[in-house]
This record gives C-alpha cells, sequence and structure tokens, in this order.
C-alpha cells in the first residue's frame, strides 16, 4: 500500500511539474488588462514589443475582445495570418496563428461590440467573389458557446468597423477609387453598401474607418 502511494505521488509531481512548464512556455510576462500594457497617451507608443510588436515581422489591423480576454491582429509573416493572444489565469499567453486562417490570407480583424461575431477580410476563394479572385474580401465568423465558427463570405471590401448600433463602415472600391461606406450585417451578409454622404469621402482614395460604439466620432 505503501508503495502504491509513494507511485501515485511520484505520478502526481510529474504531471505538475509537466503543466509548469507547459504554462510557462505559452505565457508571457504580461498581466492584466489590455496586455499588461499603460493606456495610450498623446504620443505613440509600440504596443507590446517582442511579443505583438516585432522585428522579424511587420503587424497592424488589432482588435480586443469585448472582456478584454482575447487580442487578435494581423502579422505579415511569409504569408499574412491574423494571430491572437488570450489571458489566462491573469497571464497573457504567447501569439498562437488564429484557427480560421488558411494557406491563403487573412488579415484586419475586428470583433463586433457584443462579441458574437469576428469580421476579417481574406484572399480566400468563394463562388461569389466578384471580380479578380486574388481580390481582398469580407468573412464573418460567428461565435459559438466555445469557439468561432466556420467563417462565412461576406462582401467584396476591407478595413470594417462597427458601432453597438449594428453599423458597419468598410472601405470599398469603386471605379472612381476607393471610398468609406455604410451597411449593416443582416442574417448572413451585408444589406446594400451606401457611401458615405458629404465631406467624408473625396476624389482620393479613402479607407481604414474606425467608428466610435457610440457613433459620436470616425477616424
Amino acid at each position: 500500500m505503501k508503495h502504491r502511494s509513494i507511485i501515485i505521488a511520484i505520478r502526481m509531481s510529474l504531471i505538475f511539474v509537466f503543466n509548469s512548464h507547459a504554462q510557462q512556455d505559452d505565457s508571457t510576462v504580461l498581466k492584466g488588462p489590455y496586455l499588461g500594457q499603460k493606456p495610450p497617451g498623446t504620443t505613440p507608443e509600440v504596443f507590446a514589443p517582442g511579443i505583438v510588436s516585432t522585428s522579424e515581422y511587420t503587424e497592424l489591423g488589432c482588435t480586443f475582445s469585448p472582456d478584454g480576454k482575447e487580442f487578435y491582429f494581423s502579422r505579415f509573416t511569409e504569408t499574412r495570418d491574423i494571430w491572437v493572444c488570450r489571458l489566462k489565469y491573469n497571464v497573457w499567453q504567447k501569439p498562437e496563428p488564429a484557427s480560421f486562417n488558411t494557406e491563403y490570407r487573412e488579415m484586419s480583424p475586428h470583433i463586433a461590440a457584443n462579441g458574437d461575431k469576428l469580421f476579417f477580410v481574406s484572399t480566400r476563394p468563394h463562388p461569389q467573389r466578384k471580380g479578380d479572385p486574388k481580390n481582398w474580401s469580407m468573412w464573418v465568423s460567428m461565435r459559438n458557446a466555445t469557439e468561432w465558427e466556420e467563417p462565412l463570405f461576406l462582401d467584396t471590401g476591407i478595413y470594417l468597423t462597427s458601432s453597438k448600433m449594428n453599423n458597419i463602415f468598410l472601405s470599398y472600391f469603386t471605379e472612381g477609387g476607393a471610398v468609406i461606406g455604410q451597411t449593416q450585417f443582416v442574417k448572413d451578409g451585408f444589406s446594400v453598401i451606401k457611401p458615405l454622404v458629404g465631406d467624408m469621402n473625396s476624389p482620393y482614395f479613402d479607407n481604414h474607418p474606425c467608428i466610435a460604439h457610440n457613433e459620436s466620432y470616425i477616424i
């Protein structure tokens, strides 16, 4: 009986050591909200250097989940992929490729204000794609209880942002160039995309919109 207890104790110790090393290998030194970074001020600073922002690659186009526990961003590796950092036990884990990446290019993730949809752009093919199959188009993945579901094709476009009013703003291309348009997510797709009126769009290329959740301003 004593011999068996010793064996069980050894096994439990090995499991604990293995889990500790696994957690250490996957974890960063960053703790707390906002990837442990101080809130931004008026002077631009590199975000999470060495972990999110690297010298080997180019990173851009980021989004936090509403609960602040997931951070998605674009990373230009040999292709272009979407990566994610997750907060576990108050410690941020190292970035890893998102589950919905393909051999095609993916970038510019954006999570809706209520957290149930993740929009992104991709060059992956689809029968409904318009024009050149290499062009970027919008996709969306719905969130179930545990993970993001298989992405659905939406429309051509890029650089999407949304508000709490379910209004979506994005860049799309016309014969005159790139303009910023507004639409809504209905069922499994977009309603008609309409260009913003007034001084927002110009005769030149206008893109990369970012709307405040309450629509009080747009960048």
